[in-house]
Formats: structure tokens, sequence, C-alpha cells
């Protein structure tokens, strides 16, 4: 058994600077509570002090004995004010209009996986970024088309071919993770699988029926707290999953509610043990203040013991 796995870009972001003392004590820390392995982002690392603050702290996981990986949107996202080059490659609704990730609009706009940007940018970039450190694996987010699209000029012309949204995208995930396997086949590449049984995103080609067969590990991805809803939900997630894929499994839920206010020390002992029970390890994307770590590293040891039991 490894541990719970954590996205750290939101309290220590690569891309802006921060004191490597405070973060290797921040590392410590996750790992006598119970966290083994992290996630770091850094798609748009352009300065040389990025890319060297990336690999410092890729150093400091392996030091304290954790493994390290590069989080990053499969498909990408650009912000098309500042670099209009990619508007090309740019998801379409039906009427034209530039599709984006989280309702941003330009400053996040989704790529299409059926564009060109799939080969010339986002494969590149990642392979990049596999040699500024010495990763364990990648994860990749938002593998699917939006909801009301694509309907670019790429898409169009495969949907004339007979191509949907599950066959565009599962081409380009073969693709990348083809280039990506050739340079480095110890690479443990894993996939944002949605949360099957729970939320319907068949349309987009994300769903897990779709990604099977590609990856080494699949991350389903529910909080039942923040719907009032049994953490027996995450157990129907995984048991979906375990019967589709062979991969190694994920659960990754948010550690607070809807205000931000972290759970209890029981709340989190129910949720990594319908996690555990599911057959998969617990990945949190927050950073923790020190007193609540600590009540996490005991839920987490709980929830482990428990299981033994």
């Amino acid at each position: 058994m490894k541990g719970i796995r954590n996205y750290i870009h939101d309290k220590f972001n690569v891309h802006n600077r921060f004191n490597l003392a405070a973060y290797t004590t921040y590392i410590k820390s996750l790992r006598e509570n119970g966290f083994a392995e992290i996630e770091h982002a850094g798609s748009h690392l352009h300065r040389a002090t990025q890319r060297e603050r990336l690999k410092n702290c890729i150093e400091v996981i392996h030091d304290q004995g954790m493994t390290a990986y590069f989080y990053t949107g499969v498909f990408g996202t650009e912000n098309l004010k500042q670099h209009k080059k990619f508007i090309p490659f740019a998801q379409r609704d039906e009427g034209g209009n530039i599709l984006s990730y989280a309702g941003k609009r330009l400053a996040l706009a989704m790529m299409c996986p059926a564009s060109s940007y799939v080969d010339h940018i986002i494969i590149p970039r990642i392979l990049d970024r596999m040699h500024l450190a010495e990763f364990n694996g990648l994860f990749f987010d938002i593998p699917w088309v939006m909801k009301s699209g694509c309907y670019c000029t790429n898409c169009r012309n495969l949907r004339e071919g007979g191509a949907d949204n599950s066959a565009i995208v599962r081409n380009a995930l073969i693709r990348i993770v083809s280039a990506i396997k050739k340079e480095q086949p110890s690479l443990s590449i894993c996939i944002n699988a949605s949360a099957p049984t729970v939320h319907n995103n068949r349309y987009s080609g994300g769903h897990i029926d779709n990604l099977k067969g590609i990856f080494d590990e699949y991350l389903t991805e529910w909080n039942p707290y923040r719907w009032n809803q049994d953490v027996l939900v995450i157990s129907r997630c995984l048991e979906y999953a375990r019967e589709t894929t062979k991969g190694r499994l994920l659960h990754a839920s948010t550690a607070t509610n809807r205000r931000g206010k972290m759970y209890t020390k029981e709340q989190y002992v129910r949720l990594f043990s319908a996690i555990l029970k599911g057959g998969a390890m617990p990945r949190l994307g927050i950073g923790f203040p020190e007193k609540q770590l600590r009540i996490i590293g005991d839920a987490w040891l709980t929830a482990v013991e428990s299981e033994k039991s």
C-alpha cells in the first residue's frame, strides 16, 4: 500500500517563487501523515527559474521516498487573449464559438483533440517536461470534448467519415500515450475517468469505457459529501472501474465542503474507507494547514488499520 496522492499546485505553484525550505518541510509533513505521491502542474513553464524550481521540487519529493507525477490537461487549455496563435486549434460549438473549461472563455480555451495541436504542441510539450526532472508518472486531466462541441473544421471532417466524439478522443489519447511510452516506457500514466455510474459523460468521449486499455492508472472523481450522498457512491464508481479496466485505481475527492471548511476526522475515515474498500487509493487536491494535515493523517491511519482487520 502506497498512500494518499496530493495535487500540490495550489499551495506551491512552480510558476511562482516560493521558499524551498518551506516546501521541504511541508513535503515531510505530508509523508508523515500518510501521503506518498505528489502531483505538480507546469505546462506553461517558460523561464529557466521556473524549470529549475520544478526540478528542485521533484528532487525533494524523491529524497523523502515519495513518487512524483506531472499534472496536465491532456488536450491542453490555452489563454487565447495572450496567445492568439492557438485560436485555430480551439474546440468550437455548432455556432463556431470557442469553448472553454469552467466557463472561463478565452482565458482557458479548450484545444481540440482532432487538431494538429496534439501532435505539434501537446506531445512535444509533455516530452519536454519529462526531461526537466525524473518524474515517476503523468496525470492527464479533462480528457474530453466539451458538451456543446466540438464542431471545428477538424471534427466536422472526421464526423463526415463516421467518427464520433469517442473515436476522436480515443485516437488522440492513443497517439499521446504511444509517443510518451516510446521515449519513457517506465512512466506510469494516469487518466481522469470522471465518475462512472454517477456522472454521465459519454457524450464527451471521456467515459471510462472509452479510455480502457490505454492507461496504467485510472482515477475516478466524486465528492459525495458535497451532494449529501452516502460515501458508498464512491465504491459504486470504483466497482465499475474495476470491472472495466485492469489498471491501478485512484479516487479523487475534495477535502472541503462547498464553503471551504475541512471535514471532521470521522468523515475523512469514512471517505478513505470507502476508497480502500473499492480497491483504490485516495487523491486529494488541496493544500492543508498543519493542524488539519494531522487530522487527515490520523483518519488515514484509522482507515488503513480498519481495512486490515
